[in-house]
């Protein structure tokens, strides 16, 4: 008898990597067996909204598009209560130094009014 496949962690990437751009997930603590306040959408002071990219900018060649991204998150306020990149913020040609890794700080990261958690990816270590 054999076991299940499980996914591979590329599988597990490409999943990850099909986020193309900012997306809001609604997160609520659980509530009183008596009195749900959740249904399909998550909502009231309880809700929480996390953007979430990955694979953005990756490429030097897409930068001038974070400024608008950076834009329609913050414009969210409030609400977005944290910045989740899933890394590769670099495809596996660009390079592999400081120089674009402050580019992407200071054009993309910074740039957030909510708090930013950054995971690498595996192009962000890899490079020209």
């Amino acid at each position: 008898m054999g076991r299940a496949a499980s996914a591979s962690p590329a599988a597990a990437a490409a999943t990850i990597a099909a986020v193309a751009g900012a997306v809001l997930i609604h997160l609520a603590p659980p509530a009183a067996a008596a009195t749900p306040t959740c249904g399909v959408r998550c909502e009231g002071p309880a809700a929480v909204s996390i953007a979430v990219t990955a694979d953005i900018p990756y490429g030097l060649d897409r930068f001038a598009g974070l400024p608008s991204l950076v834009a329609d998150v913050n414009a969210a306020g409030a609400r977005i209560r944290a910045m989740v990149n899933l890394g590769d913020v670099k495809d596996g040609n660009d390079p592999c130094s400081d120089e674009y890794f402050v580019a992407i700080k200071e054009t993309f990261f910074d740039n957030f009014t909510a708090p930013l958690i950054f995971t690498p990816g595996d192009n962000d270590w890899t490079g020209a």
